[in-house]
């Protein structure tokens, strides 16, 4: 009991929070800084995990997070198999990759290969094999695959995960018996460290407690307050052991020295009073009140100190976990997210030097420059007026505001270093010489000014003259052996006003002066000579040339220029004046066109400083990168105020590129890229045709088999890398693409329809400028062969080539045969004049010429309805063209009358299967009946049986069919003359008949001589019209008949020759329209004729009885219908009138003839139009 109070008393005096003594200044380093608007399901971060495949996990008070370095997966409580809860405490893994959360749920066990959760929970029923708590803060699992489980208040849990044993270690009876630890009602573990194969350390509401796990035995080390820890962390090497809890408090247990105390805090300056940049052996541990930091040559810990103006180095708030990944990054979370702090591959830190407790917007400094000679930076500030120098060495901080003198320093601009490596202070109204060994400033004799002046760059040349840029007196020049200043002798450039900046062209002896509003001078030193550089006719560019900022030389001796409104100029001495100043700005490739400030590196990249940042091109003017938000400061204000000079200047000896801004100086380290480590690039998941397919593959030379039809192969990858530095993703798929393919920011890559073959996928990482920095391994897919691409396959495909040119050719010869002998049947049937010749000729060849045993054809008499034998070769008919006893088949009787009535063609292979067969004069085994269709009706069969079972094939049915339509088309024309002929001698009859009677009677009155002379004339002139119109009525019929007439061009060609001769000597207008009528369109002789006759018959009564003017045709083909409109104005006429239809009718009848009909449309007064409508194919 005195052990304890003696404890107690010795907390009680010792070093408190935030306690006295002397604070260090810190370096702040960028870190990535991620929050919900990253994606973080929660800005609450409790605690981090990498898993052995180098996925970073991340815990929160609202959902678990899996990061790969560019995005969240975020795990929640749902609906199905998920975690259980979302408040997350803690974080392991297992040997078998499996995730081990702790919530206020208990434990939820995440498997990533099978996307399976589950659980560990209290269970009332069974106490010894569940947890005591659902409640648990802390997780460990040490080699032997054992889960230390803390659960709140209850006994600490140790679970065998290999055997599903749980074993207790009874802290609640240890806490409750131990009079400190229970003198209040909350005691519990909170925190679970190792401290060896056999103890391990536990941090309690109450203090800290050591466990040995063989005898089960707790041993209380210290307390000294009572609430909620923040930290635990072993130090093995050193032996101790730090805590720290909710209450800011920090203690540690020395193991070796057995003794337990507070650890002081002290809040780290600000701004820095040292520099101290090697943070490697520093300790960080959580604590509310932010990062505690511990350092082995300090007995107190350092609390960092928050600058709200500072973006990107640190998160405010409480910290509530500290974790270091395997490549040694620190990630810190916070309660408004978190931040990662690479230790490899860096890119800034920054030194804060002014206190700057306003936002910024104006940049107040100067210059900096780290001298190799005194190993220390240089820092000039304009406000409040100093230099501050930062000792690498002696890790001193220190500010000199007034000269050797004691007189204060006014507004300092830049620092410059002459020929003999002298260093030299430009101020706003003196320049001074810096005494490096006693750490002072001497004015420069007869610089002093009262009034600004603003010196801006100082140059010193061969000759030992310095020459001195300024805002208010233009150029001058300085001898520091006479200690005075003069003017150079070119008027051209002693009456400059503002000189911002210089640079010595060695090679040509020229010296180029940069100006702010007078453009730019070249003084030629061995002439004295200078010439004027700007905007003229012939260098509109120039007009950007007015205003330079500064001027700097690269490491290849090359003299550039920054320009305020149109980027960068590289000086070109050996081109003539409008190409001696070459511009390099936005249309080129830069960011941004204002350039504060230059400068180069030892190699070949230029840094350009603008309002935004820092961006880097080649000495060829080529833009490469700007240093990205991960990697740089975001200030508002790199340089403001155009009257003072920002330049940045690089060190050789530490590859780093300084400026200050800020108020303190940051340090760019180039090195950043070159220092990352190879970090985890993989392949995460393999989708195939839209189906995530398991992945890795257990044999690693497996290959994903993919389906050749429609293939599409997606490849998922993670580059597992948390630094600042900028990474690019390069993928190919070897075998498929010729180079490396840069990825568009996705990290998902799709193929489809790859050819059959083997493809091997790879990722790689490379930096900034196309090093490679890491690769994936590949996945081997093997694109499977179609059918048609397989060996067996394609020896098939050949046989069956083969084959099937053998096929063709006996396809073709078959054709050729088949096409001879419808050749021969059409000649023969060419001479053929009558339908009973064209049957005998039919029957006759088929037994000649297709080689049938005997063949019938069958006349249908649509009358009686039966089918009438008409011609037979064969057995049936040997000898004479003449049928004995004529064959009489009833319509749908038997394979014949089957035909017959069904209009389709029957092969019967055997005769005696088919119960339609009828025997005539003996049994045959198999038969072959065709139907002849003439005008697309049944007009004959063709029929021809056999003795021999399955003689007739597919060819003589096709043969056979095809002779049917040679025979069809053959009696069609013969059945259309002889009714044209009909049709002919009806007309010649009628027509003809009538008028020579008519010419008879009156020749006889004329001859009897009883007439007087003038009814002689009379009966004369009746004699001449009668015959004028049966010779018309002759010169029509002939015309229709004659075979060069059968096209509807011919009709129209009559029409208009009609047309010309009846309407012209009336004096009547008239106009064709037939635009779009098929001129090549054949007409039979009846259409031909009945149209002429109706168009004749329809002019004729316009000129004759109707006193039109004008008359309008109309000829058109549409949808095999053609129409002929013909209208004409004049009197009309009542078509109801007993004697108005004659020709009407005539004209109806002829129409009926063809199918067609006439319309007539006339009233008295409104003139007449006549259509006429008939089908044409």
């Amino acid at each position: 009991m005195s052990f304890r109070l003696k404890i107690c008393l010795l907390l009680l005096n010792a070093w408190l929070l935030f306690s006295g003594g002397q604070a260090l200044g810190q370096v702040y380093h960028k870190a990535r800084i991620l929050t919900q608007r990253d994606g973080l399901s929660d800005n609450r971060v409790t605690c981090f995990l990498e898993d052995s495949r180098g996925f970073m996990w991340i815990g929160t008070r609202n959902g678990l997070n899996r990061y790969d370095g560019h995005a969240f997966h975020i795990f929640k409580p749902g609906a199905g198999n998920s975690i259980r809860n979302e408040v997350i405490n803690d974080l392991e893994e297992d040997s078998r990759g499996r995730i081990w959360v702790a919530t206020m749920e208990g434990v939820s066990i995440y498997d990533p290969a099978s996307n399976h959760w589950e659980y560990i929970l209290p269970n009332p029923d069974s106490i010894t094999l569940s947890i005591p708590n659902p409640i648990v803060w802390n997780i460990e699992i040490d080699k032997q695959d054992i889960a230390w489980i803390v659960c709140d208040v209850f006994d600490l849990t140790a679970y065998d995960i290999s055997n599903h044993q749980f074993k207790f270690y009874h802290w609640k009876k240890f806490s409750n018996e131990d009079p400190y630890i229970s003198a209040v009602a909350y005691h519990s573990i909170q925190r679970i460290v190792k401290a060896n194969d056999r103890e391990y350390w536990l941090a309690t509401t109450r203090g800290l407690v050591k466990l040995d796990i063989v005898t089960g035995n707790f041993r209380f080390l210290g307390g000294g307050y009572n609430g909620d820890i923040t930290d635990l962390q072993y130090d093995p090497e050193s032996g101790k052991v730090f805590l720290a809890n909710e209450k800011n408090q920090l203690y540690c247990f020395d193991e070796k020295a057995s003794q337990y105390g507070a650890v002081p805090i002290v809040r780290e300056a600000y701004p820095s009073s040292r520099f101290d940049n090697n943070d490697e052996e520093e300790r960080w541990l959580a604590s509310r009140s932010g990062l505690l930091k511990l350092r082995n040559n300090r007995s107190d810990a350092l609390l960092e100190a928050f600058i709200p103006q500072l973006s990107g180095a640190q998160l405010p708030g409480i910290v509530n976990r500290i974790y270091t990944d395997k490549l040694r990054n620190r990630w810190v979370g916070t309660d408004n997210g978190f931040a990662i702090y690479s230790r490899a591959g860096r890119s800034s830190s920054f030194i804060p030097l002014v206190a700057i407790n306003e936002p910024l917007g104006y940049n107040n400094m100067g210059g900096a420059y780290y001298d190799g000679v005194s190993k220390q930076y240089i820092i000039c500030s304009v406000n409040p007026a100093g230099v501050y120098l930062v000792n690498t060495i002696t890790k001193e901080i220190k500010l000199i505001n007034t000269d050797e003198k004691g007189t204060p320093l006014k507004g300092c601009m830049t620092i410059k270093r002459d020929n003999a490596d002298s260093l030299l202070l430009l101020t706003v109204n003196g320049i001074y010489r810096f005494h490096r060994g006693k750490q002072r400033f001497s004015l420069l004799p007869g610089s002093g000014e009262k009034d600004e002046v603003v010196y801006r760059d100082l140059l010193q040349d061969d000759d030992g003259n310095y020459w001195i840029g300024t805002l208010h007196k233009g150029l001058l020049l300085y001898d520091p052996v006479k200690n005075r200043f003069f003017q150079p002798k070119d008027t051209l450039i002693n009456h400059l006003n503002t000189v911002t900046g210089f640079a010595y062209d060695r090679g040509s002896g020229n010296m180029v002066i940069a100006t702010y509003g007078e453009g730019v001078f070249v003084h030629h030193m061995r002439t004295g000579k200078s010439t004027w550089y700007y905007p003229v006719n012939n260098a509109p560019s120039y007009l950007n040339i007015m205003l330079i900022n500064s001027v700097s030389k690269d490491a290849k001796g090359n003299i550039w220029l920054a320009s305020l409104s149109g980027g960068v100029f590289r000086y070109h001495p050996e081109k003539p004046f409008e190409k001696t100043f070459e511009q390099f700005d936005m249309k080129r490739g830069l960011q941004n066109n204002h350039i504060i400030s230059l400068c180069s590196n030892q190699d070949s990249v230029l840094w350009l400083m603008s309002g935004n940042g820092i961006a880097a091109i080649t000495l060829e003017g080529k833009y490469l990168y700007q240093f990205s938000g991960a990697e740089a400061f975001d200030f508002p204000a790199y340089g403001s105020d155009p009257r003072f000079p920002h330049p940045i200047s690089y060190s050789a000896e530490n590859r780093e590129l300084i400026l200050a801004v800020a108020g303190g100086i940051i340090r760019y380290r180039e090195s950043a890229s070159d220092s990352i480590p190879a970090f985890p690039l993989k392949l995460s998941s393999v989708l195939i045709n839209g189906v995530q397919v398991p992945f890795p593959l257990e044999k690693e030379s497996k290959a994903f088999k993919i389906k050749f039809r429609n293939n599409a192969v997606v490849f998922e990858f993670a580059g597992l890398y948390y630094g600042p530095a900028p990474v690019k993703y390069e993928y190919q798929l070897q075998g498929y693409d010729p180079d490396w393919i840069a990825n568009d920011g996705s990290f998902r890559v799709s193929y489809r329809n790859l050819p059959a073959g083997k493809y091997h996928f790879v990722v790689r990482a490379v930096d900034r400028y196309g090093k490679k920095i890491t690769q994936s391994e590949s996945i081997l897919i093997r694109i499977v062969p179609p059918v048609w691409q397989q060996w067996w396959f394609i020896c098939l495909a050949a046989l069956l080539v083969i084959l099937s040119v053998a096929a063709v050719i006996w396809s073709l010869r078959r054709k050729l045969e088949a096409e001879q002998i419808v050749n021969e049947f059409a000649t023969s049937l060419y001479g053929q004049n009558s339908t009973e010749d064209v049957f005998w000729d039919i029957a006759k060849n088929c037994i000649s010429k297709i080689g049938f045993a005997d063949c019938v054809v069958y006349q249908l008499d649509e009358k009686r309805k039966v089918l009438l034998q008409k011609a037979a070769f064969g057995p049936k008919n040997p000898q004479r063209r003449e049928i004995a006893n004529i064959i009489e088949i009833p319509l749908g009787s038997g394979i014949v009358g089957t035909v017959a009535a069904t209009g389709k063609a029957l092969l019967v292979k055997n005769t005696n299967r088919d119960n339609r067969y009828i025997v005539d004069d003996e049994r045959r085994a198999s038969e072959l009946a065709v139907p002849v269709m003439v005008d697309h009706k049944i007009f004959a069969v063709i029929d021809s049986e056999h003795p021999r079972k399955g003689f007739f094939t597919r060819f003589h049915m096709r043969v056979l069919k095809k002779v049917a339509l040679i025979c069809a088309e053959r009696i069609s024309r013969l059945l259309t003359e002889e009714r044209l002929r009909s049709k002919i001698a009806r007309d010649l009859h009628d027509e003809m008949g009538s008028t020579l009677t008519s010419i008879n009677i009156i020749s006889k009155v004329a001859m009897e001589g009883k007439t007087d002379q003038e009814k002689g004339k009379a009966y004369f002139q009746k004699i001449k019209d009668h015959s004028g119109r049966m010779m018309e009525s002759m010169s029509d019929m002939v015309w229709a008949i004659n075979p060069i007439n059968d096209s509807l061009g011919r009709v129209l060609l009559r029409m208009k020759e009609f047309a010309a001769e009846i309407l012209e000597p009336a004096r009547i207008n008239y106009h064709f329209d037939h635009n779009e009528l098929e001129l090549g369109l054949a007409l039979n002789p009846e259409q031909r004729k009945n149209i002429y006759l109706i168009f004749k018959e329809a002019l004729s009564n316009a000129a004759k009885y109707s006193n039109a003017t004008d008359v309008q045709i109309l000829l058109q083909v549409q949808a095999t219908v053609f129409t002929m409109i013909i209208a004409y104005n004049g009197i009309g006429f009542n078509e109801n009138e007993e004697n108005s239809g004659n020709g009407l009718r005539n004209m109806t009848i002829r129409a009926t003839e063809m199918g067609g009909m006439v319309q007539l449309d006339t009233k008295p007064g409104m003139g007449t139009k006549i259509t006429l409508q008939l089908p044409v194919t």
